[in-house]
């Protein structure tokens, strides 16, 4: 399969086409089961053909603990700045 590089901040089109023929977008997870994992979607969320597939292979027990160590860490940097910002404000 060929690569692609993505910003982790926005989803982005894929070489891959969905059922309906339109281009899949890539995205994320930060789930606790599969943090980091890329995946493909249909464009049309909402009218759709409801498509999707797994970029990715499934990370093993150990990167995925560490990864949702990391979000968790992030999670709570974030927070704490929202709420110096809210404080600031």
């Amino acid at each position: 399969m060929e690569s692609i590089i993505i910003d982790f901040q926005q989803p982005h089109e894929s070489n891959i086409k969905c059922w309906c023929g339109r281009y899949a977008i890539v995205w994320v997870t930060f789930t606790e089961k599969n943090p980091g994992r890329r995946f493909v979607r249909c464009a049309d969320r909402v009218h759709g053909c409801q498509f999707w597939e797994w970029l990715d292979e499934p990370v093993s027990s150990l990167a995925r603990s560490v990864m949702s160590e990391k979000l968790k860490k992030a999670e709570r940097r974030n927070w704490i700045l929202g709420s110096l910002l809210l404080f600031v404000c």
